[in-house]
């Protein structure tokens, strides 16, 4: 039971941290980039394998949501911000990445070829925070 409220503890300093590095520094915007692709006879379907950090800080997000658009495609993010989704047919898709606190991006028209594996990096940056007058 400790293990969970640490990791409690752990998500909220880290959404923490991350609000106020952002508030400190130019507006950011949270983006994507295609690293490596590789082709492959070996394997009859293709591969999405990624990493999810925080844009400019470089820290890895574990628990990041990733989605492909219109598809049942899903996966999270481990404790070094990595995911891998397999099996995927050849097409078009849009990959969904979020955090809670973080904006959300999405990396759009990604074309995955027969026998491919993608790796692709996601920045995500927090949130803008809205002030409340009373």
């Amino acid at each position: 039971m400790m293990m969970k409220n640490n990791s409690i503890y752990i998500d909220i300093l880290l959404i923490y941290l991350i609000v106020h590095y952002s508030c400190t520094t130019k507006a950011l915007v949270s983006s994507s980039k295609l690293i490596k692709t590789i082709h492959s006879d070996q394997t009859a379907q293709s591969s999405l394998l990624g990493r999810v950090i925080v844009k400019d800080i470089g820290t890895p997000l574990q628990r990041a949501n990733i989605s492909i658009l219109d598809t049942e495609f899903r996966t999270v993010s481990d404790k070094n911000g990595d995911f891998k989704i397999d099996n995927l047919p050849p097409g078009n898709y849009n990959i969904k990445v979020q955090y809670f606190g973080l904006q959300q991006h999405v990396f759009e028209n990604l074309l995955l070829n027969k026998n491919e594996t993608v790796i692709l990096e996601f920045s995500l940056v927090a949130e803008p925070v809205e002030r409340i007058k009373f």
